[in-house]
């Protein structure tokens, strides 16, 4: 039975090494895993994003790329240039309110409407629609600003 254990250069069996090294590894594992789960659940935040559209000259109705950062955050957003909006659309915020003007200016809310209910307009934009701004250009609206709230806080 004595024949089958090797024996490497200190002297020791390698089973014996084995029995021995193998739940202590097993353990050490097991913790570190657990202990970076834990840490990955704490850090892992509710999905919260706003989407832009604009219609080209074609017709088309593409997203406005440049706003991938900053829709994910909560407040007052300004957009780089002044953009023609089609269409808005956001999830994980409690509502987002669109401006015309930058830094969020009061009196520069934008009115919006959902094409599919027969609501009043409205310019609290809540989660789950694709919300269309109220005017008479056929490409959207003007837009410069948007402030999203995820509290309880009213403007």
């Amino acid at each position: 039975m004595e024949t089958w254990a090797l024996v490497n250069n200190h002297g020791y069996r390698s089973n014996r090494i084995t029995k021995v090294l193998a739940p202590v590894i097993i353990s050490l594992s097991l913790i570190a895993f657990t202990s970076s789960s834990d840490v990955s659940a704490a850090k892992k935040k509710k999905r919260q994003d706003l989407r832009l559209y604009k219609v080209n000259k074609d017709g088309i109705s593409q997203r406005l790329r440049f706003t991938k950062h900053k829709s994910k955050r909560e407040g007052c957003q300004n957009l780089l240039l002044k953009s023609r909006v089609f269409k808005v659309s956001q999830f994980g915020f409690k509502y987002c309110v669109m401006y015309s003007k930058k830094n969020c200016e009061a009196g520069s809310e934008m009115s919006f409407e959902h094409p599919n209910v027969d609501q009043a307009e409205t310019i609290e934009l809540s989660q789950g629609y694709a919300w269309l701004p109220i005017g008479e250009h056929d490409r959207g609206e003007r837009m410069k600003s948007w402030m999203c709230i995820d509290t309880e806080e009213q403007l």
